[in-house]
């Protein structure tokens, strides 16, 4: 996963370079669209995607403003799998989710050995680590080389996670942490909350409101409501998201990052 889109031909150059070291790995493209230098947003697409992976999967994910600085580049281990990213808060989440988390400093010096070893003499760039460090450290990992041989322990990696909904008996408050391309609006809200609201009548239906003022329907999908009518419902990731059918919700409800959302019973009329 980066930022480097597929315009320009770097991502394929970090692919070459895995395949030189490790030629039977299977690299299969996360997404090279993040928006660029946006760590919340690769943090976002990292913690919700790789879920649906084998355990044992390694995770390069490269969205590195502070390239070329004194950032340190990590290595997380969690249970069977690796994370492999610039420390600057993009494996944030990662590292809060998994107690057992333990991190690496990768050291250049020892990479390149390992690679050598290969026969694989790596370039040299302050401003392409993805090719030069976090590429051949993945596929060095990859042929078996546990993290302590091409790393050090480290244990102040950078924070970052996302803020936590607030629930009481009657209501949820949160926020919207990430807009898709369809424009749908993704909260913080685990759909699995919705079981804790206490409504007085089952036929009280549970609604959202946010900064906007605006009710919403809970539906279970898309089309349950009418063409471009908005409603709110529990997506893929097992989080609210608020949306619009066959439309926008980010453009015709102007809904933006950093929203706060609502979600609460509905009185009936009289009541």
């Amino acid at each position: 996963m980066s930022d480097f889109g597929l315009l320009d031909p770097y991502v394929a150059i970090v692919k070459g370079v895995i395949h030189a070291l490790a030629p039977s790995v299977l690299v299969i493209d996360l997404t090279h669209e993040i928006q660029p230098q946006d760590i919340r947003h690769g943090a976002f697409i990292l913690n919700y995607s790789y879920r649906d992976f084998p355990k044992g999967g390694i995770f390069l994910a490269v969205i590195d403003p502070g390239v070329g600085s004194q950032r340190a580049g990590l290595i997380v281990q969690c249970r069977k799998s690796l994370f492999l990213g610039p420390d600057n808060g993009l494996l944030g989440p990662i590292i809060q989710n998994h107690r057992e988390a333990t991190c690496f400093k990768i050291d250049p010096r020892r990479v390149r050995q390992e690679s050598e070893r290969l026969g694989v003499r790596l370039g040299y760039s302050h401003t392409f680590h993805a090719r030069d460090l976090f590429g051949p450290s993945a596929a060095l990992l990859s042929r078996g080389i546990g993290p302590k041989e091409i790393g050090k322990p480290y244990k102040e990696p950078k924070s970052f996670v996302f803020p936590e909904p607030k629930l009481s008996t009657t209501s949820i408050e949160g926020q919207i942490i990430y807009i898709d391309r369809f424009g749908n609006a993704i909260s913080n809200i685990p759909s699995s909350l919705l079981d804790e609201l206490i409504c007085p009548n089952r036929e009280r239906p549970v609604v959202i409101t946010s900064d906007h003022g605006f009710p919403l329907p809970f539906h279970t999908t898309y089309s349950q409501v009418k063409r471009h009518a908005p409603l709110f419902l529990e997506n893929s990731y097992g989080l609210i998201e608020i949306a619009v059918n066959r439309g926008s919700a980010q453009q015709e409800l102007g809904i933006k990052i950093g929203d706060k959302i609502q979600i609460k019973c509905r009185r009936r009329k009289g009541a």
